[in-house]
C-alpha cells in the first residue's frame, strides 16, 4: 500500500501543473515557453531564497523549524515568511519584464510554471526520498542517529504515519495543489502590478506571501493533523483565489481554434509515420541488435572473463588474483555496458529526429497536413520510449537468461527493477536529447545541443546534496540491486527522473512553437 500511495502521489504532483496549464491553452492563447519561464522564475529565486535562510541561520536570525517553540518559533515564522515573498515575489516581477505578451492568460501560466516546479520537486521527488528513507530506516533503531531530539520526535511521527496511515501521502498532494494556486493568485497580482504600473501591488504580493508563510511555519509546528493543516492553508489563500478569479472572468481573451476534434487521427498518424520511419532505417534493428548483443556478451563475459585471462600467457600468473565469478557479476556487466554504450547510442538516435527532418524539408511538409506541433514532437519521443522498452525487454531475456544457465537459478525481481531504472535512465537522456534536437538547426547543431544536457547532468552527478538526485542515483541503485548489498531506495531520483522527462518534453514543444519551419 505504501508503494500504491507513494507512486500516485508522485504521479499526482508531477502532472496535474501539466493538465492545468493544458487546460489553461485550450481557453486562451498562450504558449508553452510561459510555463517554463514561470518554471525558471522559482528555480532562480530558490537560488536566492535557500542559501539565504542558511546564513540567517548561521547568524542566529532563524533556527530550524523542527520542535520550535514560543520567541524562536515566531522570529522564525516571520523571517522564513518575509525571505520567501521577497525572493518569489521579486523573481516574478523581473519575469513579467521579459514577456512580450502581457495579457493575464500569461501571467496564470507564468503562476501554473512557478507553482507547478515547486510541485514537481519540492513535492513529488521529496516525497519519493521522503518515503525512500523512511523505508530503510524500518527495523533500524531511530536512537542510534545522529539527530537532535526535536529532529528525532519529528522522525517518529514520521514512521509512524508512514506505517500506519500511508494514504496520507495523499494530502502532500493536496498541499501542493494549495500552493499551486496560490502561486497563480499572486502571479496576476504581480502582472497587474506591471501592467498597470503600481509596484505598490508587489509590496502586497510580498505582504500577502509572508503572511501566508508564516502561519503554514506556526500550524506545521503545532498539533493539528494533516487535513487540519490543509485547511487552514487553504482559508488563509481564499481571498486571495477569489480576487484572481474575478480578474480572470474580467480580462481574459477569447479562446482560439485549436482543432482538437481531429485529435486522435493526427495523434495515430504521427505515431505510425515515426515507426515507419524507425523500422524503415534500420534504426529500430540497430537498437535492438545492440541491445540484445549486450545482453548476450554480458553474462559471457563475466563467467569465462577468468578463463580468458589465463589463456593468455603474459597475464597467467594473475589469473588467480580474479575472483570467482558470480551472477552479480554478470549484472554488473550488463548495467555498465548499457549505461556507458547506451548513453551514445541515445544520443546518436535522438539528434535528428527533429532537426534532421528540418534540415530534408519533411518537417514543413507534416506540420502543413495541418499536423499539431506539439503532437508532432510528443509522437518521437514516445516511439523512442517503445524502441528503448522493446530492445531493453530482448536484452533483459537474453541476459536473465544466460545468466540462469550459466550461475544457476535467479530471482527474477530485482532484475526486473534493474532494467525499469536502466529504462527511466535512458529515457532521461532521451528527453534531453530531444530537446537538443528541436533547438538545433542542423544535426550537428542538435548533436552539440544534446550532449551539452547531458554532461550537465553527469556533472550535476558529482554535486553534493543534488548528486544523489541526478539520473546517475538510478544507475548506483541499479548496481545495488545487482551485487545484493544493503540498498539505499532512491525514489528520489526516480522522480526526478520522472521530471526532466516531463520538463523535457514541455521544454521541445515551447521550442518547437517558436521555431521557424
Amino acid at each position: 500500500m505504501v508503494t500504491f500511495f507513494t507512486f500516485t502521489a508522485v504521479l499526482l504532483m508531477i502532472f496535474s501543473p501539466v493538465l492545468l496549464a493544458v487546460l489553461l491553452r485550450r481557453r486562451a492563447d498562450v504558449h508553452w515557453h510561459i510555463f517554463l519561464l514561470g518554471a525558471l522564475t522559482f528555480t532562480e529565486s530558490q537560488v536566492v531564497h535557500l542559501p539565504l535562510n542558511h546564513f540567517l541561520e548561521e547568524w542566529g536570525v532563524m533556527v530550524q523549524q523542527a520542535g520550535l517553540e514560543g520567541v524562536d518559533l515566531w522570529r522564525t515564522a516571520l523571517v522564513g515568511g518575509l525571505t520567501a515573498g521577497v525572493c518569489e515575489e521579486l523573481a516574478r516581477f523581473g519575469a513579467y519584464q521579459l514577456m512580450k505578451k502581457r495579457g493575464i492568460e500569461n501571467g496564470v501560466m507564468l503562476g501554473i510554471g512557478h507553482g507547478g516546479i515547486e510541485s514537481m520537486v519540492f513535492g513529488a521527488v521529496l516525497t519519493a526520498a521522503t518515503v525512500g528513507t523512511l523505508s530503510d530506516l524500518q527495523g533500524i533503531d531511530r536512537g542510534t542517529l545522529d539527530l537532535l531530539p526535536a529532529q528525532l520526535e519529528v522522525l517518529e511521527m514520521q514512521m509512524e504515519a508512514f506505517l500506519n496511515y500511508p494514504w496520507t501521502l495523499i494530502f502532500a498532494w493536496l498541499e501542493r495543489m494549495i500552493a499551486l494556486g496560490l502561486h497563480i493568485s499572486l502571479s496576476v497580482l504581480v502582472w497587474k502590478a506591471v501592467v498597470e504600473k503600481k509596484p505598490v501591488l508587489v509590496g502586497l504580493a510580498v505582504a500577502y506571501h509572508m503572511a501566508v508563510d508564516t502561519v503554514v511555519i506556526l500550524v506545521s509546528n503545532s498539533d493539528l493533523i494533516h487535513w487540519q493543516s490543509n485547511l487552514v492553508f487553504l482559508l488563509i489563500s481564499l481571498p486571495l483565489y477569489f480576487w484572481a478569479l474575478r480578474q480572470w472572468r474580467k480580462l481574459r481573451s477569447a479562446a482560439p481554434a485549436r482543432g482538437g476534434q481531429a485529435f486522435l487521427p493526427a495523434f495515430l498518424a504521427a505515431c505510425r509515420k515515426e515507426l515507419l520511419e524507425q523500422v524503415r532505417s534500420r534504426r529500430f534493428l540497430i537498437v535492438i541488435s545492440v541491445f540484445a548483443g549486450f545482453g548476450i556478451l554480458s553474462p559471457l563475459f563475466a563467467r569465462f572473463m577468468p578463463e580468458l585471462i589465463g589463456s593468455i600467457e603474459e597475464a597467467r600468473e594473475f589469473a588467480h588474483l580474479i575472483p570467482e565469478p558470480a551472477a552479480a557479476d554478470s549484472y554488473t556487466q550488463y548495467i555498465k555496458n548499457l549505461s556507458q554504450f547506451g548513453f551514445i547510442l541515445v544520443l546518436l538516435m535522438g539528434m535528428g529526429s527533429v532537426a534532421g527532418e528540418q534540415e530534408r524539408g519533411t518537417a514543413a511538409m507534416i506540420l502543413s497536413k495541418p499536423m499539431p506541433r506539439w503532437l508532432f514532437v510528443f509522437s518521437k519521443l514516445l516511439i523512442q520510449m517503445l524502441v528503448y522498452s522493446v530492445s531493453l525487454f530482448i536484452a533483459l531475456i537474453f541476459t536473465f537468461g544466460y545468466t540462469w544457465l550459466l550461475f544457476g537459478p535467479q530471482e527474477v525481481g530485482p532484475f526486473l527493477l534493474i532494467n525499469l531504472l536502466l529504462y527511466l535512465w535512458m529515457v532521461t537522456f532521451a528527453g534531453i536529447t530531444l530537446v537538443g534536437s528541436t533547438l538545433g538547426n542542423t544535426t550537428a547543431a542538435a548533436a552539440g545541443f544534446g550532449m551539452a544536457g547531458m554532461v550537465l547532468l553527469l556533472v550535476l552527478g558529482g554535486v553534493p546534496m543534488i548528486g544523489q538526485l541526478a539520473p546517475g542515483g538510478l544507475i548506483a541503485w541499479a548496481n545495488q540491486l545487482a551485487v545484493g548489498e544493503e540498498i539505499t531506495t532512491n525514489g528520489g531520483a526516480a522522480a526526478m527522473a520522472g521530471v526532466l522527462i516531463v520538463l523535457s518534453m514541455l521544454g521541445s514543444i515551447a521550442a518547437m512553437e517558436r521555431k521557424e519551419i
